[in-house]
Order: C-alpha cells, then sequence, then structure tokens
C-alpha cells in the first residue's frame, strides 16, 4: 500500500464519513448529520430538519468545518491546490473566493 493510500486511510478512520439517509444522499460525518441545501439554488444546507432534530445551527456548522478539514488534509496530502482556499480557524473554517473578492474602488 502506497503511503497516499495509507494517509487517506487514516482520514477515513479519524472522520468516518457513513450514509444517514441513502435515497436522499445524506451522510454524516464522525456521526454528525452533514446536509446539503435542499433546493440548488439554496445558498447553504438547512439549519433544522424535521427528520433528525439533532440537526441544528451548531451540528451544521461542526459537520461543515469536519468536511472542510478533510478536504484540506486530502488536498495537502494528496499535494493538490485547492481553487478556492481553505482555511481553519478554531470552530470556524472559511472557504476563500479571491475571484469574486473585490479590490480597491468599483468602476
Amino acid at each position: 500500500m502506497t503511503q497516499r493510500a495509507r494517509v487517506v486511510r487514516a482520514l477515513e478512520r479519524i472522520y468516518p464519513i457513513e450514509p444517514l439517509s441513502p435515497p436522499d444522499l445524506l451522510f454524516t460525518i464522525l456521526s454528525i448529520p452533514l446536509l446539503v441545501p435542499t433546493n440548488p439554488s439554496d445558498p447553504a444546507p438547512p439549519l433544522s430538519h424535521t427528520q433528525w432534530p439533532s440537526v441544528n445551527e451548531d451540528s451544521v456548522a461542526t459537520a461543515l468545518g469536519y468536511s472542510a478539514q478533510v478536504v484540506l488534509a486530502l488536498s495537502a496530502y494528496l499535494n493538490t491546490m485547492l481553487p478556492y482556499p481553505i482555511v481553519c480557524a478554531g470552530s470556524r473554517s472559511v472557504i476563500k473566493d479571491p475571484i469574486s473578492t473585490m479590490h480597491g474602488p468599483r468602476t
């Protein structure tokens, strides 16, 4: 087994991602529901869900933060540059969008 495969397997054990509702393509990360936006035009996942009462703003933020950590670690280990850099800062992760950021006055 290659070093990359060992690293990916280790991340898989550290951050297990498992199906929550296979027909709906919903998953958990570290047993925390990882919801997706309900409509294609929604900018973010819902902050609550009638079927899963454990889903709230904190659990959504936690699941997205863990997901950001996995993607950031994989990009580093696989030496892959991300088009949108991820910054993990404590419990807050940020995906930067340098393409859309306006610099200076609008002309």
